[in-house]
């Protein structure tokens, strides 16, 4: 074999990696989370897709500690459509019905705060804007479209509901404890 190939110098070889690793750090500049892009309210919200994507998880990670906006001691409005009917709007207890759920004092529109998080990016998967990025507003029949979406047949919720779970473990799956346990055992070796 060593007709063929030449031999190379370990330790020549690992100080051009970490000098090639260094070189690519200091051209790219790090980008930081702004906290202030980290809006309670819903309505008024970034979309997280928007965020630089080497601060989207970082963004995520912050809400998640926040939780989904529900507005303590707020009069929701009463609204009647088209100026006729019974005048309807947000009910409070609905939030004890779906932990998801989550209200915008600005926009008077509820809105499921796992689907925001972790909307699907694949081009071709069926998502609705509704919960994520419009608001939902029609109250008259509210808690049968919030079972709706929280049941949708695309898996949409599920998904997010799942990839929120999954996100919020990370630390416990077997694949970070490994990459934390190799890092470790090289550093010791080094």
């Amino acid at each position: 074999m060593e007709r063929y190939y030449a031999k190379k110098d370990a330790s020549n070889s690992n100080t051009g990696n970490k000098e090639t690793e260094s070189r690519l750090e200091q051209k790219r500049p790090r980008i930081e989370l702004d906290l202030r892009d980290i809006v309670d309210d819903p309505g008024n919200r970034k979309p997280i897709d928007e965020f630089h994507h080497d601060i989207r998880d970082e963004a995520r990670r912050a809400y998640l500690q926040k939780g989904p906006y529900r507005p303590t001691g707020h009069k929701f409005p009463k609204t009647k459509v088209n100026g006729k009917g019974q005048a309807r709007g947000f009910v409070g207890s609905w939030f004890d019905q779906f932990d998801w759920l989550e209200y915008s004092v600005a926009k008077d529109a509820a809105y499921c705060f796992y689907c925001y998080l972790f909307k699907p990016q694949q081009i071709g998967f069926h998502s609705n804007d509704t919960f994520t990025r419009v608001g939902f507003r029609n109250w008259k029949n509210a808690k049968d479209s919030f079972k709706e979406h929280a049941q949708s047949v695309d898996g949409f919720h599920g998904n997010a509901m799942k990839r929120a779970l999954d996100f919020k473990n990370q630390r416990q799956s077997v694949e970070h404890v490994w990459t934390v346990t190799s890092a470790a055992e090289e550093e010791v070796c080094q």
